[in-house]
C-alpha cells in the first residue's frame, strides 16, 4: 500500500458495522483510484483486534495528536519508519519501502 492510503485507514476499514473484524481492507487507492484488496493475515488481525477494540467508528488507525480526528501526514510515517528501522539497524528505509517487501506472515 501506498503511505496515502495506509495514513487514511481507519477503524471501519478493518471492522465491520456490527464491530467484527474484516478478513480482508478494501480501499479505493487515492492515486490511482482503483479498487485494491489486502488480507489482514492471523498475526495481524489479532493485533489489530486489540488495537481497535476500544476505538469509535470514524477513528484513524495512526491519528495526529494535532486537530481533532486527523491522520498524521506522511511526513510523519517516514520519521517513524525511518527511527523503527534505524532501531533495528537498517539504513536507507522509507515509506516506498513497504511498497517493495511485501510478505504474507502465517503466524
Amino acid at each position: 500500500m501506498r503511505v496515502s492510503d495506509v495514513i487514511r485507514l481507519s477503524k471501519d476499514n478493518v471492522r465491520n458495522e456490527d464491530g467484527n473484524m474484516k478478513s480482508e481492507i478494501a480501499i479505493i487507492e487515492k492515486k490511482t483510484k482503483k479498487t485494491k484488496i489486502f488480507p489482514l493475515v492471523n498475526g495481524l488481525l489479532v493485533e489489530m483486534e486489540k488495537y481497535t477494540r476500544s476505538m469509535k467508528n470514524g477513528d484513524f488507525l495512526f491519528p495526529s495528536r494535532k486537530g481533532s480526528n486527523t491522520p498524521i501526514t506522511t511526513t510523519q510515517a517516514y520519521r517513524i519508519i525511518n527511527s523503527a528501522a534505524e532501531q533495528i539497524g537498517l539504513e536507507h528505509i522509507g515509506t516506498h519501502s513497504m511498497r517493495k517487501t511485501f510478505r504474507i506472515l502465517a503466524l
